[in-house]
C-alpha cells in the first residue's frame, strides 16, 4: 500500500481533534477564562496521543520495510519530522516572547535545546508542552534503528525483547523503565506494527506473535494511564476502542473514505505542533477582550487549522522532499544504463 490510506488519516484526524478538545476546553480552561461547563469525559481526549502511537507503529513498520538500511530509515524519519518541527518551534518561541508563555517561561537556551527533541531530558523546558510525545517517538525510532541495524527484516523481534525488558526494568526503576525505555508506550507501537505486518505485508504469523506480546504488556503497564477527571477504566476503553475500531476498519474496510476527517489527519502533525500555543493564546486574548466562549474557540480552531495547512503544504512536504533528494544525491548510487 503506497498511497495514503484514508482510514489511517481519518483516525489521525480523530486523534488530533480529541487532543485539541481536551487542551482547549479542559487543560487550560482556568488560564483562558472560558466560562462553559465541561464534562469530565473531555479529559479522555488527552489520550488521543496514545492513538497516535498506535498509528506510528503502523507507519514506522511501513517505513522500515521500504528502507534499504537503518541509516535510510533514520533519514526518512528526520525528513518527516524536522522541517515542520523547526518552523513550529521557532514560531511558538516568537509568539511566547510577544504574548507571554502559557506554561513555564522559555529561554533561548530552552529553544536551542529544543532542536534535539529531548529538551526536558537534557534539563531544559520544551518550547511547547505537547512536544513530550515527540521525545517518546524519537526514543522509539532509536530502538527501531538499533533493531533494524542488527536484525534487518526481523527488527520486530528485537522490539518485542526490548518491550519485555522495559517492563521488567520499570518494576525495579519506574523512572528508567518509563521515561528512558518508554515501557508504557511500546505496546501501543507494537499494536500498530502487528496490524501492518498482518494486513499489508501478509506476514500473519509475525503479526500474531507481536500482538500476543503487545496486549499483555499494555495491561501490565495499565496503571500508567490515568486522568483526574475520568475513571481509569474509561481511559482504557477509550484507547482500546478507538484503536480497535481503526484496526478492524483497516482489516475489513481498508479503502473506506473518511473525508473530511482524513483531510484533518493529513495536516495533523503540523496541527499537533502549533495548536496548543497558538490556540490557547488566541482564546486567552479574545476572552480578555470580551469575546464569548464560542467566538474565542471558533477563531482559535480556524486559525490553527489554517496555519497547519500552510505548514503541511509549504513546509512539511517540500522539506521532506528536499532532505530525501539530498540523501539520494549523496548516498544512493545512480543506476547506470548501457
Amino acid at each position: 500500500m503506497r498511497e495514503r490510506n484514508e482510514v489511517i488519516d481519518g483516525f489521525r484526524g480523530i486523534a488530533i481533534l480529541s487532543v485539541m478538545t481536551y487542551h482547549f476546553l479542559l487543560r487550560w480552561k482556568i488560564g483562558t477564562g472560558l466560562e462553559m461547563d465541561v464534562p469530565g469525559w473531555v479529559s479522555l481526549g488527552k489520550f488521543g496521543v496514545e492513538v497516535f502511537f498506535v498509528i506510528s507503529g503502523l507507519v514506522i513498520t511501513m517505513t522500515v520495510l521500504r528502507s534499504a538500511n537503518a541509516f535510510e530509515f533514520g533519514v526518512r524519519r528526520l525528513a518527516r519530522l524536522y522541517p515542520a518541527f523547526i518552523v513550529a518551534s521557532t514560531l511558538i518561541f516568537i509568539l511566547i516572547q510577544c504574548a507571554g508563555p502559557i506554561g513555564p517561561t522559555i529561554s533561548i537556551a530552552d529553544y536551542a535545546a529544543n532542536f534535539s527533541m529531548m529538551g526536558r531530558e537534557l534539563g531544559f523546558e520544551y518550547v511547547d508542552g505537547v512536544f513530550w510525545s515527540l521525545a517518546v517517538e524519537v526514543k522509539f525510532y532509536a530502538l527501531v534503528f538499533l533493531c533494524f541495524l542488527v536484525l534487518g527484516q526481523r527488527f520486530w523481534a528485537g522490539l518485542l525483547a526490548i518491550s519485555i525488558l522495559a517492563w521488567l526494568v520499570s518494576l525495579v526503576s519506574f523512572k528508567v523503565g518509563t521515561y528512558v525505555l518508554i515501557a508504557p508506550y511500546l505496546p501501543l507501537f507494537l499494536a500498530g506494527m502487528a496490524v501492518w505486518l498482518g494486513r499489508f505485508e501478509d506476514r500473519v504469523r509475525d503479526a500474531w506473535i507481536v500482538a500476543a506480546v503487545a496486549f499483555p504488556l499494555y495491561l501490565l503497564n495499565a496503571r500508567f494511564f490515568e486522568t483526574d477527571h475520568a475513571p481509569q477504566l474509561a481511559v482504557h476503553l477509550y484507547i482500546i476502542l478507538v484503536s480497535a475500531t481503526m484496526i478492524l476498519l483497516l482489516i475489513f474496510a481498508p479503502t473506506l473514505r473518511m473525508a473530511p476527517l482524513a483531510w484533518v489527519g493529513r495536516i495533523s502533525y503540523s496541527l499537533y505542533l502549533i495548536h496548543q500555543a497558538f490556540g490557547i493564546t488566541i482564546i486567552r486574548t479574545l476572552k480578555a477582550a470580551g469575546a464569548n466562549d464560542f467566538a474565542a474557540l471558533g477563531t482559535a480552531v480556524v486559525v490553527c487549522v489554517v496555519l497547519a495547512w500552510f505548514s503541511y503544504r509549504f513546509v512539511e512536504g517540500p522539506g521532506q522532499k528536499a532532505i530525501m533528494s539530498l540523501y539520494r544525491m549523496r548516498f544512493v548510487p545512480a543506476v547506470r544504463t548501457a
